[in-house]
């Protein structure tokens, strides 16, 4: 479930990918996932499920999975 909404999210922030979105997929697999980008997904993921990352969270998200994996933790 988190992961579907999560999945969501990614599509409407990016809403010009055509990518398939998986728990593999990274920022570079996204023509619009820039830091800018990276920035408004974090922001839509915490409204969403009403948490908040803190910057060692955020450096370790190297794919959609990492961030699946600590809103798991975050919502326990």
């Amino acid at each position: 479930m988190i992961a579907h909404e999560i999945f969501t999210l990614i599509k409407d922030t990016f809403p010009n990918s055509d990518i398939t979105i998986t728990q593999n997929t990274t920022a570079n697999d996204v023509d619009e996932w820039d830091s800018l980008g990276h920035i408004m997904l974090i922001q839509a993921i915490e409204e969403k499920f009403k948490i908040e990352f803190d910057l060692d969270e955020l450096l370790e998200f190297n794919q959609v999975g990492d961030i699946i994996e600590a809103v798991k933790k975050k919502k326990e």
